[in-house]
């Protein structure tokens, strides 16, 4: 199969190397050399493709409030152009898109048939991207994720181990609850999806659920460090975006799809500090 994944950040290089492995041939595209904001670009990536995953997105969730337009720009409108591109090209879309799309209330979790509500400019645009792809009614799949880490970029993980070196004690926040997952699992979701072309939105996470302290604690626990985890509320950091409190998914959607076990989180997340 001819593929081409956009956007080369943690997932995805792990999307480009799996399907590259499993025999496809794969083409990547990264800015600056490509971008997502051009038309051109975009053709260019979907000409000659079976499959297109697009994992490019700007994720400066706090930042994106003060440059809402340019966080459009490059989370939303080129799903219109995307779209129209695959359609033309007879191409297979995968498109991530993320928890924050709602607004994180209640307990219950979120199924792929709630009502979206986005608190922050980065959710909403991630959003009005999932519509405008929908919209121009290319064949593809819509995967939410959520609490990503991975080998590659910058991560809650790294972010607590790199925190580590120079703390003996953190507060962690303990009222965001959802499950750390590994893009390497997400990785193979989303193979699964382009190679059967299984249409609609999904969502996707490591099994069970945990709060930031949690993972915190197993992450520190793990890497054998003597760090003092202290629990906190998001109040207590107050950020120019609101993050969801409930970011639980229901994933039976994609299980069923898939047929793909989910791991568990505190099993993958143990595993990867150990691998690292």
């Amino acid at each position: 199969m001819r593929v081409s994944v956009i956007g080369m950040g943690m997932l995805g290089s792990e999307v480009a190397a799996l399907l590259e492995s499993a025999g496809n041939t794969v083409k990547t595209f990264n800015f600056p050399d490509f971008d997502i904001r051009k038309r051109a670009d975009i053709d260019a990536a979907c000409k000659d493709a079976e499959l297109v995953v697009n994992c490019a997105a700007y994720t400066a969730v706090d930042k994106a409030e003060a440059e809402p337009e340019l966080c459009r720009q490059i989370n939303a409108l080129p799903l219109a152009e995307l779209g129209t591109a695959a359609l033309k090209a007879k191409a297979f879309v995968v498109h991530i898109s993320t928890d924050f799309v709602f607004d994180g209330s209640g307990e219950t979790p979120w199924r792929e048939t709630d009502t979206p509500h986005p608190l922050n400019v980065y959710g909403a645009t991630k959003l009005e991207g999932e519509q405008l792809l929908l919209a121009s009614e290319c064949p593809c799949a819509i995967m939410r994720v959520q609490w990503t880490y991975g080998r590659n970029g910058v991560n809650f993980v790294t972010k607590m181990l790199d925190l580590a070196r120079t703390r003996n004690s953190l507060k962690v926040v303990d009222d965001q609850i959802g499950a750390p997952t590994n893009a390497a699992d997400m990785a193979k979701e989303i193979k699964a999806l382009g190679e059967n072309r299984l249409q609609g939105v999904f969502h996707f996470a490591a099994r069970g659920y945990c709060s930031r302290y949690e993972s915190a604690k197993l992450i520190f626990k793990t890497a054998g460090l003597n760090v003092e985890v202290l629990p906190c509320k998001s109040t207590e950091f107050p950020t120019p975006a609101l993050r969801p409190l409930n970011s639980r998914f229901d994933c039976a959607k994609i299980e069923a799809a898939t047929g793909l076990e989910r791991p568990a989180w505190d099993a993958a997340l143990v595993s990867f500090i150990r691998s690292r």
